[in-house]
């Protein structure tokens, strides 16, 4: 196997491990954004079932709520979008890395593939 086709081996498993981690990263902010509306309307549930004399203080608790399951949201996406261009950025270097140092990439990769089947051994050795 020559260096190179060893060198773009692993930059792919880069890319696809960060690609990985951006989808689980959107999935987390889509499960959050659910779970805050949900609980935003539990909350106007709530606030409903507690009565209409108290309409200025529902309200006013209401308007919190929003506010605060929208600046959730914002965070949340805000997380998410600061994640995906982190990843972006470890895989251009891992890119600029592997181009500029083809011979210690292979020499990772290689390690790290013995690191994988060791550990893949000793699993299915231990269940038998």
């Amino acid at each position: 196997m020559d260096t190179e086709k060893i060198a773009k081996d692993a930059v792919d498993k880069v890319e696809e491990t960060a690609n990985d981690v951006l989808e689980g990263a959107d999935k987390a902010v889509s499960q959050t954004r659910r779970a805050v509306k949900s609980a935003a309307q539990k909350a106007e549930r709530a606030i409903d079932e507690y009565g209409h004399e108290k309409n200025h203080s529902i309200d006013h608790l209401a308007s919190r709520a929003q506010d605060w399951a929208e600046r959730s949201i914002g965070v949340a996406a805000d997380s998410s979008h600061r994640a995906r261009e982190q990843f972006y950025r470890a895989q251009e270097r891992a890119n600029e890395y592997v181009s500029d140092q083809p011979g210690k990439s292979m020499a990772i990769a290689m390690a790290a593939g013995a690191a994988l089947a060791t550990l893949v051994i000793m699993a299915t050795r231990r269940r038998d």
